[in-house]
């Protein structure tokens, strides 16, 4: 089922229609309406805002996270020595890994952990079926050249889809 239109989805389909299919004269129609209503600008541009925002910080926590975890870590020895620690200042450790939301590890309860166990084996799974989905996808496609709107239609996409879920 689709979404029911909001404003701006209205907007959009009028400006569309009113460039007669162009996308981009009708991204020009759509943005001076835009910019010449500041409840339209707001509507549209403050989720924008927030996302991009969300986005930022997140990629930010997802960056920390992966140089914090693929860090080489010292031997015991050199650890016990205080080697690394005196050469370097502070040096991150896994307790300073960032989970979801940015809190450290070495501040979180087994609650919390646990809950974050969820999250990665549910991202996991969806990616497992995304790439077995994409890896079916390319295989239908037998020259480099191609696109995938060329070989295949919406309903041999959900087909694959289905097959890579069920797999």
């Amino acid at each position: 089922m689709l979404a029911p239109k909001s404003a701006i989805d209205e907007i959009a389909t009028e400006a569309l229609e009113k460039a007669k299919g162009d996308v981009i004269k009708a991204t020009a129609i759509m943005a001076k309406r835009v910019l010449d209503n500041d409840v339209l600008y707001h509507r549209l541009m403050d989720p924008l805002v927030q996302n991009a925002c969300y986005d930022v910080v997140r990629g930010l926590i997802r960056k920390n996270r992966g140089q914090i975890y693929n860090m080489p870590q010292p031997t015991p020895e050199r650890a016990s020595l205080g080697v690394l620690s005196l050469a370097t200042g502070l040096l991150a450790t896994l307790l300073d890994f960032p989970l979801p939301g940015g809190k450290r590890l070495g501040d979180a309860t087994r609650v919390e952990i646990n809950g974050h166990v969820v999250f990665y084996e549910t991202q996991s799974k969806d990616m497992r079926i995304k790439a077995r989905w994409l890896k079916l996808v390319a295989g239908r496609l037998r020259r480099d050249d191609v696109t995938v709107a060329e070989v295949l239609s919406d309903k041999q996409l959900r087909r694959l889809k289905e097959e890579a879920e069920h797999a």
